[in-house]
């Protein structure tokens, strides 16, 4: 399942001007650049390069769902025009792709990565070809679990199931999340169901909490510096909403 990053800075001048430009609201223009997008992450690569499609191809794309006095021709072209597409050479190309969905390629990349190491050490096992430099593999005692997930056990306000819980919080951490992400979701969690009274039976598993559909992130501030590279851009004098003022 892919996903994509539609920033809160998208909602700009930059959007009104591609409204009036194509004729029509900036709702209808938000939802044109979304469909656009999510079309993108599968025909495009990681630097915004469209892969063999051209105008036509987007224009059959954004055709759906388009009013009827709305060409899709007529779309496509002010979407050069405002600078959300440039032509480049021989294709066209996304603006700022790469900063945008950068974390979508990240964490294919970290997919990508584990796949591979898993491979490796699995065949590894299988030939009986181990190295030195390769650690021995230790029994696990029955509660021997690192640091950072007894604290986020710790803080949990339902401990049941640690094992089950474990897996998934490591899943998580594969998937990029920081282990203080999660212990700061579960404090907060755990705050609300102190505050609200919640009975012990409504309170979710911990592997529910942590499951692929990230329930946890409803108790992350989106304004996390640990969440955001934002910070370290700022820090370093780099604005990377200018071209979408």
């Amino acid at each position: 399942m892919a996903w994509i990053s539609v920033h809160e800075t998208v909602m700009s001048a930059k959007l009104r001007k591609l409204a009036k430009a194509i004729g029509c609201s900036q709702n209808e223009a938000l939802g044109i650049l979304t469909r656009l997008w999510l079309w993108g992450i599968r025909n495009a690569d990681k630097y915004g390069n469209i892969v063999e499609a051209d105008k036509e191809d987007i224009e059959d794309v954004l055709s759906v769902g388009l009013t009827h006095t709305v060409e899709p021709e007529h779309v496509v072209q002010c979407l050069i025009d405002i600078g959300y597409i440039e032509e480049v050479d021989s294709h066209l190309k996304f603006h700022n792709w790469d900063i945008w969905q950068v974390e979508w390629y990240k964490l294919m990349e970290n997919r990508q990565k584990w796949r591979e190491d898993y491979k490796k050490k699995k065949e590894m096992r299988n030939t009986g070809n181990t190295t030195e430099t390769e650690p021995k593999r230790r029994t696990k005692k029955k509660n021997d679990y690192p640091e950072d997930f007894e604290k986020f056990w710790q803080v949990y306000p339902r401990r049941i199931g640690k094992g089950e819980a474990y897996k998934c919080y490591n899943a998580r951490i594969k998937d990029g999340w920081k282990p203080e992400n999660l212990i700061q979701a579960a404090e907060r969690y755990a705050l609300q169901i102190e505050k609200m009274h919640t009975e012990e039976k409504y309170i979710k598993h911990p592997k529910t909490f942590l499951s692929a559909s990230t329930p946890f992130t409803d108790y992350l501030n989106d304004q996390d510096e640990s969440l955001s590279q934002d910070t370290i851009d700022r820090d370093k004098g780099i604005d990377l909403m200018k071209d979408w003022r």
